[in-house]
């Protein structure tokens, strides 16, 4: 298959398998949120490979594909892939810690390795049994070095047998510079009965835009230093709120959306993000039927060299999304009693305004000329 084709593919099981994961997954949290389907995608493509019976068949149809090839072929791609990415920073790594090593296979070492960039290692517990320190010490130093805090807690279940764990960062700039540029603090609108003050950045550029009445929001997309790579917000109008417009995306076509979006001058204001979230994935899992993956009945048994009934105890991704202040390094102009400090220009009539001032909707997406999927998906309720 050429390249573009098999990049189609991907692209479109990586779509498919966010629609129906993430309407499970948004129903576990009503805050911020962030994940990435891809990284998911990875570490279930690599649990398909060792599956049998039931569950592999529920797995395929999930992952939309039709053998362990093709989920070989699709990971391999999506590797290949990311490390095109230019000006940005995005890295994630999987790890699969086991109570004894020596039990797994080795083809499923080597595969897991080769193909689906995830490392197993040994549960390496304290004095009371807990492993805890051996998962954050990964962590802090895998894959990203810059999530900082613990991606579990020391009271966190004793006598681990067997623990998945997903971690992404996202560090980007944007592509343009900015033709007016602003950084204060401004009101953000978190409910009815709650608003903050937060670091808002104002902007005005050209990015692709839309108002659209059968999701009740405002659509805009800024594209990051590498072109391929953009961030599209979707923020509910005034008086709706996030849960409906999240609600009528449900089935959506984000790709048609996407398309349909046209270039416009524009008048920006939106908060300085840092997005991070630790998702437990058991449960949205178990909604979607895997019981198979926590049961312990040996539905995995391509991982082990001997018959084993070891249970999966969790399933957790952790992320962390920044994005830059600037574009490709404009002049900031902050807000300061200064009479030298330029004043904000007058806003042209023929601007649209989009004012992320309330809780929106965000996906950091990949596009080329035929293929387009999320690299992550998330949620601002709450800026921190």
């Amino acid at each position: 298959m050429a390249l573009t084709g098999a990049l189609e593919c991907l692209a479109t099981a990586i779509n498919k398998f966010m629609t129906q994961f993430g309407a499970y997954l948004n129903t576990d949290s009503d805050g911020n949120m962030c994940w990435s389907p891809p990284g998911i995608f990875s570490l279930l493509s690599l649990l398909y490979d060792s599956a049998s019976g039931g569950i592999a068949e529920k797995l395929a149809i999930l992952l939309n594909v039709e053998n362990t090839e093709a989920a070989i072929a699709d990971c391999e791609m999506l590797t290949n892939l990311l490390i095109t990415f230019t000006d940005l920073t995005f890295v994630h790594g999987s790890a699969i810690f086991v109570k004894d090593i020596e039990v797994i296979g080795k083809d499923f070492i080597k595969n897991a390795g080769k193909f689906y960039d995830t490392t197993i290692l040994p549960l390496q517990y304290d004095k009371k049994g807990r492993a805890y320190k051996s998962i954050n010490a990964w962590v802090e130093n895998k894959p990203t070095g810059k999530i900082e805090e613990s991606f579990i807690s020391n009271d966190f279940k004793q006598n681990l047998q067997l623990m998945i764990l997903s971690g992404c960062y996202w560090r980007a700039d944007w592509l343009e510079k900015f033709e007016y540029y602003e950084v204060k603090k401004d009101v953000f609108t978190v409910s009815d009965k709650e608003t903050i003050r937060c670091r808002m950045i104002k902007l005005q550029c050209a990015a692709r835009y839309a108002d659209r009445d059968d999701i009740s929001a405002q659509l805009l997309c800024i594209p990051f230093k590498d072109p391929r790579c953009g961030f599209l917000m979707i923020l509910p109008r005034p008086r709706i709120s996030l849960k409906e417009v999240e609600r009528k995306m449900l089935g959506k076509d984000l790709h048609y959306i996407y398309e349909r979006l046209r270039t416009s001058p524009m008048v920006v204001s939106l908060p300085k993000l840092r997005a991070e979230s630790t998702i437990d994935l058991r449960s949205t899992l178990t909604k979607l039927g895997y019981t198979e993956l926590f049961d312990g009945n040996g539905a995995f048994r391509g991982i082990f060299q001997i018959n084993s009934r070891f249970k999966v105890d969790g399933f957790l991704q952790k992320i962390v999304v920044e994005t830059g202040e600037k574009g490709t390094k404009p002049p900031k102009i902050e807000t300061v009693k200064n009479a030298n400090t330029p004043a904000a220009p007058n806003v042209p009539q023929n601007r649209s305004a989009f004012n992320a001032n309330r809780p929106f909707m965000f996906y950091i997406i990949y596009h080329d000329r035929k293929s387009f999927f999320p690299l992550v998906v998330g949620r601002v309720v709450k800026p921190v």
